[in-house]
């Protein structure tokens, strides 16, 4: 009875042990363990073309430097962008090689690795089974492949164009390839391995670059699962600034040229009229300017001349009918002084009323005139004299 128990305790123990190593061998390994974590693949709505072209929304990826040589030979590095968006993973790949070699067709369909080309290799579950590895694929001039552990081979573009969407093209120093590869995993870990293929010519041994990982340095191959790096997808998201849209708002109310206050210039130049009409009053100050015609005062006084012709026939007939004493006083003859001393005297009262520049043409006539009276009287003087001394000697002869 006792043996009983204890079998059946042993066979208890048995079992359950046998229990937990079933289950402990069903559980998936996580590939992150090894490799490590390369960070989140942020999600986005923005359209990706596949063209081979890197769209501005990349600059806003998960980048991934794939610099690891397992050959000492190798001279290509480069670095893969990525991004999510509804249920796939698009990866721009730009690789540095300075001696890009054009692939040969029969490699292309038979072994596509010995090709300049870029592989992405994805472990869906992220565990250690490599029959869970998808190999995408695309040489420097967009040849496309796919290929897993379970049988698929798909080389060229119409066979492996139904598992992935794919481009590439040369470029100054290497070469681009893009990927769009289905991944329906949002908000999970993911196993991945990124892979350069350089070759030296046509025939040269393959040389290649990946992920730097621990297991890489021990000689393991592309396909070693147990250490892929992984990576999260769309825990994060980005999209392109729509600052830019906002931008055109602006441009449409420049219709503000509802500046057409160009009324300001309107009626108010019409008002420049009021000082034409203020000019014509200048006309008044002109017309009197002739009022300078007073030097036609000085006609009028060229009558005086007139005047002084009676005063010297006067004395002319005085003269016979003195004697011979009157001889010695013909100097002395008050007639002749009083004409004499009335001219002078004119010619000093006209400087005494001339207070205004206007008058001295007018005193300069009556000098003209008195200096003619003057002469007359004088010349008169002189014919009394003579007809004087001409009587005398008559005289003299009669007596």
């Amino acid at each position: 009875m006792k043996k009983t128990t204890k079998m059946v305790r042993i066979m208890t123990v048995l079992t359950a042990v046998f229990m937990i190593c079933a289950m402990i061998s069903v559980i998936p390994a996580s590939a992150n363990k090894s490799g490590g974590y390369l960070g989140d693949v942020p999600a986005t709505d923005v359209e990706i073309k596949i063209d081979g072209e890197k769209d501005s929304i990349y600059e806003q990826g998960l980048k991934v430097d794939i610099k690891y040589e397992k050959d000492k030979e190798v001279r290509a590095t480069g670095v893969v962008t990525l991004l999510f968006s509804n249920g796939t993973v698009y990866a721009f790949a730009e690789v540095k090689d300075d001696e890009v070699q054009t692939p040969l067709q029969s490699n292309r369909e038979n072994a596509p690795w010995r090709t300049d080309s870029f592989e992405v290799f994805i472990n869906l579950p992220n565990n250690n089974n490599i029959y869970d590895i998808m190999q995408y694929r695309i040489d420097c001039d967009g040849w496309p492949s796919v290929y897993d552990k379970n049988g698929l081979q798909a080389y060229g573009p119409t066979a492996a164009s139904k598992y992935f969407k794919y481009a590439a093209k040369r470029v100054s120093g290497g070469y681009v390839a893009e990927f769009a590869v289905p991944a329906d995993a949002a908000g999970q870990d993911i196993g991945v391995n990124f892979q350069i293929n350089d070759t030296f010519g046509p025939e040269s041994e393959l040389t290649w670059a990946v992920v730097y990982s621990e297991a890489m340095e021990g000689g393991t191959d592309s396909w070693s699962v147990n250490i892929y790096p992984y990576l999260s997808l769309g825990k994060t998201s980005v999209s392109l600034p729509t600052e830019v849209p906002a931008t055109d708002v602006p441009a449409t109310e420049v219709p503000a040229t509802e500046v057409p206050a160009t009324d300001v210039p309107a009626t108010d130049v019409p008002a420049t009229d009021v000082p034409a009409t203020d000019v014509p009053a200048t006309d008044a100050p002109v017309t009197e300017a002739p009022a300078t015609d007073e030097n036609a005062t000085a006609v009028p006084a060229t009558d005086v001349p007139a005047t002084a012709e009676p005063a010297t026939a006067e004395p002319a007939t005085d003269a016979p009918a003195t004697d011979e004493p009157a001889t010695g006083a013909p100097a002395d003859d008050p007639a002749t002084e009083a004409p004499a001393t009335d001219k002078p005297e004119t010619a000093t009262k006209a400087p005494d009323n001339g207070t205004k520049d206007k008058d001295q043409g007018k005193n300069n006539t009556g000098l003209i005139v008195g200096i003619v009276i003057a002469a007359v009287a004088v010349a008169v003087i002189a014919a009394v004299v003579i007809i004087a001394a001409k009587n005398k000697k008559k005289n003299s002869a009669a007596k």
